[in-house]
């Protein structure tokens, strides 16, 4: 993954268009959210972890990727059938392994969630 330094940037989900139990496909997006003067299009997710061990795969950039069963849930409510959705979820835009880019963006987040249209 592309690291998110100096500038506060974030990563931005695409999540693909599908139906039910399909495989869960995306493409994840390097933006810099708070200086673009027409704004970035996003929508950001709120839920609940869960249990860390309970995993699922989500097929990112053609790369095999797991993720929180819980997040997968969500992704799979919020997915729609014919269009892809611009999407911010902590769980798949922070890289969850790199100590350093979980507190910067944990500093971000009140303005990651502002700035969305909505938060789901």
């Amino acid at each position: 993954m592309e690291r998110l330094f100096p500038d506060p940037k974030i990563r931005l989900l695409h999540l693909l268009p599908g139906t039910g139990s399909e495989p869960l496909r995306c493409s994840l997006e390097v933006a810099v959210p708070f200086r673009s003067a027409t704004g970035l299009s996003y929508e950001a997710i709120s839920y609940a972890w869960g249990d860390g061990a309970s995993t699922e795969v989500i097929w990112c950039d053609g790369k095999r990727k797991t993720i929180t069963s819980s997040l997968a849930t969500a992704l799979r409510r919020v997915r729609l059938v014919d269009r892809t959705r611009v999407l911010w979820a902590d769980g798949i835009c922070i890289n969850q392994k790199d100590l350093d880019e979980c507190e910067q963006q944990v500093r971000l987040m009140a303005a990651i969630y502002s700035q969305a249209t909505q938060v789901l």
